[in-house]
């Protein structure tokens, strides 16, 4: 029987009869022999040994008659949250920005590749990642997706084509959408870019794709380990005001508010670890229990607790995690930790604002906002400070000795593009980090731990927004 007329029952029976054997169970060792080792193409391996069929790159879904997608994906399990989490995100099929802006969400290739699909789950473990044969199928299952979950889907497909239809496909990043997300595809740079029809400027070669973050939340729910929690209790205010809008609306009546009245109102202990993290998941609707997935960690999207002075600029710079100097020194800005983070993810700013300057002044709950740093500032002044810092480290030239014979380094200092800076992240003096070669005017090997640091007035400047 041709395998793209099997029935709906006839492709779960054979997935189910999986569960439980390893991939060598089923002949991957000698299909991998035939097929260049087979590493990281257990589908297509699936799709040709166990189902019959050839690999097929159109945009029809895989069993033509069921209207059924295949796709073969692992999942680690962490022991000490409970919890599983997605390998990696769930590829749908390629953009086509030459056809797909025509079509509606309903009617789009990617909504046909995806709206039915059955999965095969593996587990992965680091143990085994060099030998995909010994990974054992552990699920196969029909996924499914509330109303809420499509609501956000389809948003997050609106986004992506309205940036193709205004000609600016080429400023895609993962981190404009929540769940379905356009991931860079292309095996080497020359073959990653291609053109997009409202512009010149070529765009990077994506696919449509569901986030880690997306899969790990529902694959929790699929497997019946834990129920996520929702913030959003009515699918329909994704429609009306977009899941951001939806999420703000939320804590609107609590805006004005002091600490002190929330911590009485919630029935919180005044001096708990992380107060403003509690408080904002009750002002969300949220148990706050530690592993629960909702939605703003389905959308992978980083909350930042920003305190503001009276007149509202930020008290403090914002913080990200410090770097490696031997990684910036060697690795391309667009290849680097920092450009993921700002690039990939959407930010929730939870804004606190001081009574008056000083400090322990009362603090009133001022409302929340997402931000998504602008493709022309992340390429513009992040990127130029990002080089001009891998340099210095390469060349030795971070140190200088101040007129009082005091060591200084040249790091760019906030105020010095407007966005960004480098700034000391370590515990103290004595958390250094060795540097890539040794420092030419100082002779020193190592300095303090250094972070990327953006701008307190470039922050207002974001909120405000």
């Amino acid at each position: 029987m041709d395998a793209h007329q099997f029935t709906e029952e006839e492709i779960v029976s054979i997935g189910k009869s999986t569960i439980g054997k390893t991939f060598d169970d089923l002949g991957f060792q000698e299909w991998a022999k035939e097929n260049n080792g087979g590493k990281g193409r257990l589908g297509e391996f699936f799709e040709e040994c166990v189902y019959g069929y050839k690999k097929n790159s159109d945009h029809h879904a895989d069993f033509t008659a069921a209207g059924i997608e295949l796709k073969v994906t692992g999942c680690r399990f962490k022991n000490e949250k409970d919890i599983w989490t997605a390998k990696e995100r769930l590829v749908l099929c390629m953009i086509n920005y030459l056809d797909d802006y025509q079509f509606s969400f309903e009617d789009s290739p990617m909504w046909e590749k995806s709206k039915k699909i059955f999965a095969i789950f593996y587990r992965y473990s680091n143990e085994s990642k060099e030998d995909y044969g010994k990974f054992r199928i552990i699920d196969a299952r029909l996924l499914s997706f509330s109303d809420e979950d499509i609501e956000v889907i389809k948003e997050d497909y609106n986004k992506i084509i309205e940036k193709i239809k205004g000609g600016t496909a080429d400023t895609i990043s993962e981190g404009d959408t929540n769940y379905l997300a356009a991931c860079t595809k292309g095996a080497t740079a020359d073959s990653s870019w291609t053109d997009q029809p409202f512009a010149k400027e070529q765009a990077k070669r994506r696919a449509w794709s569901y986030k880690p973050s997306f899969m790990s939340r529902k694959i929790n729910e699929w497997f019946g380990q834990q129920k996520p929690e929702s913030i959003i209790t009515d699918p329909k205010d994704i429609e009306r005001y977009t899941l951001e809008g939806a999420i703000m609306k939320k804590v609107d009546e609590y805006i004005g508010m002091k600490r002190s009245e929330l911590v009485v109102r919630f029935g919180l202990p005044a001096k708990q670890k992380q107060l403003n993290r509690s408080l904002l998941n009750k002002m969300l609707g949220l148990t706050g229990d530690e592993g629960n997935i909702n939605e703003i960690s389905a959308a992978d999207i980083i909350i930042k607790t920003v305190t503001l002075e009276p007149d509202g600029l930020p008290q403090e710079h914002m913080s990200f995690p410090y770097f490696d100097f031997s990684e910036v020194a060697n690795t391309p800005y667009e290849d680097s930790e920092i450009y993921k983070l700002w690039s990939g993810h959407t930010f929730l700013f939870v804004l606190w604002k001081k009574a008056a300057k000083g400090k322990n002044q009362e603090e009133t709950f001022a409302g929340i906002c997402f931000w998504k740093m602008a493709y022309s500032d992340l390429m513009g002044p992040c990127k130029k400070m990002y080089e001009e810092t891998a340099k210095m480290l390469r060349e030795g030239t971070v140190l200088y000795y101040d007129d009082k014979h005091r060591i200084r380094n040249h790091f760019p200092k906030p105020g010095s593009n407007g966005v960004c800076h480098v700034r000391p992240h370590g515990r103290d003096g004595q958390d250094t980090c060795r540097f890539p070669v040794q420092d030419k005017a100082t002779g020193l090997y190592q300095t303090t731990k250094q972070g990327f640091w953006l701008d307190r007035d470039y922050v207002r400047f974001a909120i405000k927004k």
